[in-house]
């Protein structure tokens, strides 16, 4: 299967039961290259902190960025994730 560049996520509020950030960023370091970008909309709240650490440990470099359009009390924003550098099926270092 040919591996991606740039995986996009997005999670609806009532969605976050369904299916995790985590479980996303899985399917997104399975099917990234390496090097690859992961972009998420995230939801400030009970977890957040533990997942952005997660993505920094997964990625060179983890940007968040809340939206200029967006409510300034809604919990909402984005995570950038740019450079994969962990295999996270075989815990090796990807070679670049």
């Amino acid at each position: 299967m040919k591996k991606l560049s740039v995986a996009l996520a997005g999670i609806a509020l009532g969605a976050m039961v369904l299916v995790s950030g985590d479980a996303l960023a899985q399917i997104s370091d399975r099917h990234l290259k390496p090097g690859g970008a992961f972009l998420i909309k995230l939801f400030q709240g009970v977890g957040f902190d533990e997942y952005v650490r997660q993505l920094r440990r997964r990625y060179a470099k983890v940007a968040i960025r809340k939206p200029a359009a967006s409510r300034k009390r809604s919990p909402e924003v984005y995570a950038l994730a740019t450079g994969l550098h962990r295999n996270e099926l075989t815990r090796e270092p990807v070679e670049t």
